[in-house]
């Protein structure tokens, strides 16, 4: 038998600021400055679903400092056409 949701610690708070317990589906965020060969800085951005089972939750450790989690995926769409339409503003101020 498996325990209530509420009688157990959430394994991470997402940044809509919702608990993600063991076996909840989430999206994490990624976005990374790459190097081409011609010395040009290549944005690369990612979404990933993840689903933690129960026999990995010791070992899941969230880190919020190069991930953002959400619950939703349009949450994280919504993110990266954020940093998207910032990255432009950025490069046309250059």
């Amino acid at each position: 038998m498996q325990p209530f949701k509420f009688l157990e610690s959430p394994l991470l708070y997402s940044h809509e600021g919702t608990p993600i317990f063991v076996g909840d589906v989430f999206y994490s965020v990624n976005k990374k400055d790459l190097v081409s060969f011609k010395g040009n800085i290549v944005k690369k951005y990612s979404i990933c679903m993840r689903q933690i089972q129960p026999i990995h939750k010791d070992i899941f450790k969230a880190d919020h400092d190069l991930l953002w989690y959400f619950r939703s995926k349009s949450n994280a769409e919504w993110l990266i056409e954020h940093w998207k339409r910032q990255d432009i503003e950025q490069n046309n101020r250059l």
